[in-house]
């Protein structure tokens, strides 16, 4: 059902869509803040500060999986192999997104540096050193488990939100805006429905650098050109996060609903309200003491 209902064009590129709007709300932060260089990007209180926002709601997320681990005999992990779920991300679908998400914090800035400093170069800079690294993780044979908990598959991406939300000029902007679509829907369609075998972007194929270049120019129109609002969509923007882990506890124990449900359209149904109500709640209750503690700890900082 993934390459029928297109899911390489759009499912399959939910996380690139995460990491360009990370790129780009950085950005519009530093720029609100002020922050203009490597020293205010990098003080004790501004790490301080994204590292809790991103860790609190992954640590309770944490501790319910392996609460749940426990009291289930068949699942018994030792303390490594905790130790593993933790630097990890936890278990389950899209795992990986916290560890990615700390090392944003730190890459972030410079990323972002070399984006206002040097513009379009600077964002060809990005691409070339995003390249760099595929070729050097084959050349390497960097296994799939190391490549998936790495960030620098995603600094283009992130570079091109950067990029983005600087509102930066750009020559002959439709024809850039189509080019970029058309080179990444022909190349996820090679990836994805042909059996061609890459040299270079041999995991996850199809949401790499390249076919990122397909939702580009969506996701920028909407971001820079759209004009319209809706508090509720609002409200689910503001918990993705949490609906991101709300879905990755769903989906751990997912296949018990077939016990409960048959219909496909259904479990859709079913689980996409789950996720987003469940991930709504989570942010509401979260959210208001994990900036009381934000707060509290800047104050003594």
């Amino acid at each position: 059902m993934r390459t029928r209902l297109l899911f390489p064009y759009w499912i399959d590129m939910s996380v690139p869509i995460f990491m360009f709007i990370s790129g780009y709300v950085g950005s519009l932060s530093n720029i609100r803040h002020k922050i203009d260089g490597l020293t205010d990007s990098y003080t004790l209180n501004n790490i301080m500060r994204k590292g809790i926002r991103y860790t609190i709601p992954f640590l309770i997320t944490f501790l319910v999986e392996e609460t749940l681990f426990w009291l289930d005999p068949q699942t018994k992990y030792s303390l490594f192999e905790i130790v593993m779920h933790f630097l990890s991300g936890g278990v389950g679908q899209g795992s990986y997104y916290y560890p990615v998400m700390m090392q944003f914090i730190f890459t972030f800035p410079v990323i972002d540096i070399v984006v206002k400093r040097y513009k379009g170069k600077g964002l060809l800079i990005c691409f070339i050193v995003n390249l760099s690294y595929e070729i050097l993780k084959t050349a390497y044979l960097m296994n799939e488990e190391c490549y998936r908990l790495l960030m620098f598959r995603y600094i283009f991406i992130i570079a091109a939100g950067a990029y983005c939300a600087n509102d930066f000029k750009i020559k002959h902007e439709r024809i850039v805006s189509l080019s970029c679509i058309l080179i990444g829907a022909a190349y996820i369609f090679i990836m994805c429905y042909t059996n061609y075998e890459p040299l270079f972007f041999s995991y996850w194929s199809g949401r790499s650098m390249i076919g990122c270049l397909f939702i580009i120019p969506f996701v920028y129109r909407i971001l820079r050109k759209a004009n319209w609002h809706n508090k509720s969509l609002e409200l689910l923007g503001k918990a993705s996060y949490n609906i991101f882990f709300t879905q990755m506890l769903y989906y751990l124990y997912f296949e018990r609903i077939y016990n409960y449900i048959t219909n496909d359209m259904l479990i859709l149904c079913v689980s996409i309200l789950s996720c987003s109500l469940g991930g709504v709640a989570f942010y509401l209750v979260e959210n208001p003491n994990t900036n009381k503690l934000i707060e509290k700890i800047g104050e003594k900082l």
